[in-house]
């Protein structure tokens, strides 16, 4: 409901939190301003969320990415985006 939810993605502890449940090395998909999908990058099935997440971003009035990033010792970048179609 916070519309800075986006940008807890960016928070130096970010990773902290989830290292115990999902590891070091996270996918993080934000279709909008109130949305974050949390993957672990080694057992991920991301590619799954794809249809929701452009949905998700087409259907916002808040649009924030299609991309996917990753988040690990590199820090954070893009590694990929789903398209709509």
């Amino acid at each position: 409901e916070n519309h800075r939810t986006a940008g807890v993605v960016m928070a130096p502890r970010f990773r902290e939190k989830f290292k115990k449940t999902l590891g070091e090395d996270l996918i993080v998909l934000i279709p909008d301003r109130f949305t974050v999908f949390i993957f672990s990058k080694l057992a991920s099935d991301y590619e799954a969320y794809g249809e929701a997440v452009v949905e998700q971003y087409q259907d916002a009035t808040y649009g924030v990415s299609m991309e996917v990033f990753a988040i690990d010792n590199e820090g954070f970048r893009v590694i990929g985006r789903f398209e709509d179609e």
